[in-house]
C-alpha cells in the first residue's frame, strides 16, 4: 500500500469535517449572492407561505424581511392574478418549472408594477416537493430605464444646443448634431480632436483653466464666452460644463452644453444703444418740459390775472345792474316830487303876487290851503317812496357785497333782488313769475342766494330768449322735507343742447364769447350753491323746450 499523508480514507471524520466546511463555504456565499442580488429571490411553502426574503425583494416590493417572512405570498398578487398563482403551484408540484413568465405584482404603496418571474421546485432529500424558490425581476424599472435613455438620446440628436463630450486630456469623445449645427464641423471632423479650433487667439487659455476645473469635480454653469464657426465668425455662447464619471465615480473626462446667445447679445447691445438714446431723448425732453412748464406757469399767472379781472367785471356787471335798477326805480318818486315841488313854489309866488295887491279872498284863501295840503301830501309820498327805496337797495347791497349769515324771509330776499332787476325786463316781451311761500325761514346767506337768483335771471334773458319770444322766467321754491328747501329758477327759452349741458358750470365756458359774455356767470352760480350755502345744483334741459335750474340747499348754513 502506497502511503499518502494527504490521503483520507472515506468515512473517517475528517472527510466529515472537510465536506461540512466546504459546504459552510458554500452556503455562505450563496448567501451573499442571495441577499446582494437586485432580485426578489423568495421562498414560500405549497400554501404560500413566505420563508426567506431577501435585500433585493425589499428593493422590488417595497416590504422588509421582518414585515413578509410568515405572512402569504398572496399579499403580492393582484386579485385578477390569483388564478395565475394557482396554475403555477400545480405546475410546479408536478415537477415542471416556470422561467421569465411576464406579470404584475402588488407594491408596498399598491400600485402595480411589472415583473419577470422565474419558479423552481424545492425538494427534500426524497426529491419530494415542499416548497418553491421565485426570482421577480422588476421589469419596470428597466422599461423606465429604458424609456430614460431613449429620450436622452432623442433630446440629444434633437437639442439646438451643442453636447459635447471630451477626456481631460481635452480630446472630443461626443459630438452631437446641434453642435455640428451651431459650429459648422461635423461629428468625424471632431471626434478624437482638441476643441481649441473653436477658441479665438484671445480665449485659449480658458480650455486648460475649464479643465483644471472639472478635474477637482466643479461645475461650471452658465458661463458666457466666446467661440468660432468653421467660417471663423464668433459665436456668443453660454456654457455649461459638468465632470463625466465612470461607474467607480472616478472623473474621466468633462460633458459641455453651449447655447447660442448671439441673437440675445445682439438684443442686449440694441438695448444698451437704445437706452443711451433714450436717455439723451430724455434730457432733451426734459429740457424742453422745463421750457414748457415755465412757459405754461407764465400762461397760468396770466390766467388768474384774467380770471380775477373778469370776476371783477362780474361783480361791476351786477353793480351795474343794481345801479339801473336804483335810477329807474328811484326816478318816477323823485320825478314826481319834483314836480308837485315845482308846482307848489308856482302857487305860492301866485300867491303872493294877490296877497300884495290886497286883493285876496276868503275862498282865494281857501283855495291856496287846498292845494297846499293836496301837494305837501304827494311830495311826502313819493318822498317817503324814495325813502324805501333807497333802504331796500341798500339791503340788497349790503347783502350781495358780504357774506354775512342771518335770519331772513326767503319770499322778501326773492323779491327785493327781483325789484332790481325789473328795469332789464323794461322794454321786452318777458316777464318773471314768483311762486315762492310765505313765511319760510332761512338761516343763511341771503347775499349768495341774491346772486344766484340775478345770475340766473340774466342768463335766461341773455341766452334763453330772443327778441320776438314771449319769455317767463318762474322762480320756484319748495321745502324738501324739514332741513332744506328747493329753489328752481326756469325759463321757456330756446334750451341747451345735450352736448353742452356737462359743461355750463365750467368757467370761462359761453356760447356767446366774444358778445361780451365771459362764461363765468353760472361758475359764479355753482360755487355759491356748494361751497358758500353747502348745497347741490343741478340742470335740465331740452332744445326748444324749457331749461330748469334746481339748487337743493339747507335751511340752517353750517
Amino acid at each position: 500500500m502506497v502511503e499518502n499523508s494527504n490521503y483520507v480514507e472515506p468515512g473517517s471524520d475528517d472527510v466529515d469535517s472537510n465536506m461540512r466546511r466546504s459546504l459552510d463555504h458554500t452556503l455562505e456565499h450563496f448567501r451573499a449572492i442571495v441577499q446582494g442580488s437586485d432580485d426578489a429571490i423568495i421562498s414560500k411553502t405549497l400554501d404560500g407561505i413566505i420563508t426567506s426574503w431577501n435585500s433585493g425583494a425589499q428593493s422590488v416590493f417595497g416590504y422588509t424581511e421582518f414585515e413578509m417572512l410568515g405572512n402569504p405570498i398572496a399579499i403580492l398578487i393582484p386579485p385578477d392574478r390569483m388564478a395565475e398563482e394557482e396554475y403555477f403551484l400545480q405546475k410546479l408540484k408536478g415537477g415542471g418549472r416556470i422561467d421569465h413568465f411576464e406579470t404584475e405584482r402588488l407594491h408596498k404603496n399598491g400600485h402595480r408594477i411589472n415583473v419577470s418571474v422565474t419558479l423552481s421546485p424545492i425538494r427534500d432529500r426524497a426529491a419530494n416537493v415542499i416548497g418553491i424558490s421565485k426570482i421577480a425581476r422588476d421589469t419596470t424599472r428597466q422599461m423606465k430605464l429604458l424609456a430614460s435613455d431613449q429620450i436622452a438620446r432623442a433630446v440629444l440628436q434633437s437639442s439646438d444646443d451643442a453636447i459635447v463630450t471630451k477626456s481631460l486630456s481635452g480630446l472630443v469623445t461626443g459630438w452631437n448634431p446641434g453642435a455640428t449645427r451651431m459650429f459648422g464641423y461635423t461629428a468625424e471632423e471632431m471626434l478624437g480632436r482638441r476643441l481649441d479650433v473653436l477658441f479665438p487667439a484671445d480665449r485659449q487659455t480658458e480650455e486648460q483653466f475649464i479643465l483644471e476645473r472639472i478635474a477637482e469635480g466643479e461645475h461650471i454653469d452658465h458661463f458666457e464666452t466666446v467661440r468660432l464657426r468653421k467660417d471663423g465668425t464668433p459665436v456668443h455662447v453660454s456654457v455649461s460644463i459638468s465632470p463625466l464619471r465612470d461607474n467607480w465615480g472616478k472623473i474621466i473626462g468633462a460633458s459641455k452644453i453651449a447655447r447660442d446667445i448671439t441673437e440675445k447679445k445682439h438684443t442686449e447691445e440694441l438695448l444698451i444703444s437704445l437706452a443711451h438714446e433714450l436717455e439723451e431723448k430724455v434730457i432733451d425732453r426734459t429740457r424742453d418740459l422745463v421750457a414748457t412748464n415755465a412757459a405754461l406757469t407764465s400762461a397760468n399767472l396770466e390766467l388768474q390775472r384774467a380770471h380775477v379781472e373778469l370776476m371783477r367785471r362780474e361783480k361791476m356787471s351786477a353793480l351795474g345792474v343794481l345801479i339801473a335798477g336804483v335810477s329807474h326805480e328811484m326816478n318816477t318818486p323823485l320825478g314826481n316830487s319834483l314836480t308837485v315841488g315845482s308846482s307848489l313854489n308856482d302857487e305860492l309866488a301866485k300867491f303872493e303876487m294877490e296877497v300884495s295887491t290886497g286883493k285876496i279872498t276868503k275862498n282865494r284863501v281857501m283855495e291856496f290851503n287846498h292845494h297846499l295840503h293836496v301837494g305837501l301830501d304827494l311830495l311826502l309820498k313819493n318822498l317817503a317812496r324814495a325813502i324805501e327805496q333807497i333802504i331796500q337797495f341798500r339791503q340788497v347791497s349790503v347783502d350781495q357785497s358780504s357774506e354775512q349769515k342771518r335770519y331772513f324771509d326767503l319770499k322778501t330776499i326773492v323779491a327785493d333782488n327781483l325789484a332790481v332787476l325789473q328795469t332789464q325786463f323794461k322794454d321786452t316781451n318777458h316777464r318773471i313769475v314768483v311762486e315762492v311761500p310765505d313765511r319760510l325761514m332761512m338761516h343763511s346767506y341771503p347775499g349768495a342766494i341774491g346772486r344766484i337768483i340775478t345770475q340766473l335771471v340774466l342768463n335766461s334773458l341773455q341766452h334763453g330768449f330772443t327778441d320776438d319770444m314771449n319769455g317767463v322766467v318762474t322762480i320756484r321754491a319748495e321745502l324738501q322735507g324739514d332741513s332744506h328747501v328747493q329753489l328752481i329758477c326756469a325759463d321757456n327759452g330756446k334750451g341747451i343742447p345735450a352736448e353742452l349741458l356737462g359743461r355750463v358750470f365750467d368757467p370761462f365756458f359761453t356760447t356767446h364769447m366774444g358778445q361780451g359774455s365771459s362764461g363765468l356767470g353760472l361758475n359764479i352760480v355753482f360755487n355759491l350753491a356748494t361751497l358758500t350755502l353747502a348745497g347741490t345744483i343741478s340742470v335740465d334741459s331740452k332744445v326748444g323746450d324749457a331749461t330748469t335750474f334746481s339748487i337743493v340747499i339747507p335751511l340752517n348754513a353750517c
